[in-house]
Parts: C-alpha cells; structure tokens; sequence
C-alpha cells in the first residue's frame, strides 16, 4: 500500500473494525493513523496493515437533473 493513499482526508475501509473511516492526519511514530468514523460517531487509531484506501466519491456536479447519471 502506498503511503500517498492515506493523505488526511483519505477514505479508507479499516478491515480490523469492519467500518469506512476518513484519515484524520499523518501517523504518529509508531505508524499508528487517527481515524473518525464516516458512519458512525466515532475516532480511533489503526495501523496501515488493516487499512484499504476507498477510491473518491463521484463528482456529484457530472450526475444529470435525476441524480442517476442519465
């Protein structure tokens, strides 16, 4: 996994807790990345081991009047 991938801001899947989450800043030393629960009222820190980057939303200006893209 690169490192680039969990810029803060960086959507991930934290596969330890099962739960999307957002990277809330740069690891600390002991590689240890802040996260804040997308879904869910929540902050904890994981290793970049259980973490898998999430490609970004969809521009949501590129969707047409119905919201379905058409």
């Amino acid at each position: 996994m690169s490192p680039a991938s969990l810029t803060p801001g960086a959507r991930v899947v934290d596969t330890a807790r099962m739960k999307v989450a957002t990277v809330t800043g740069p690891p600390d030393r002991g590689g240890w990345y802040p996260l804040s629960g997308v879904y869910v009222d929540a902050s904890w820190r994981a290793r970049a081991l259980t973490l898998v980057p999430l490609p970004p939303l969809r521009d949501e200006n590129r969707l047409g009047a119905s919201g379905w893209g058409w």
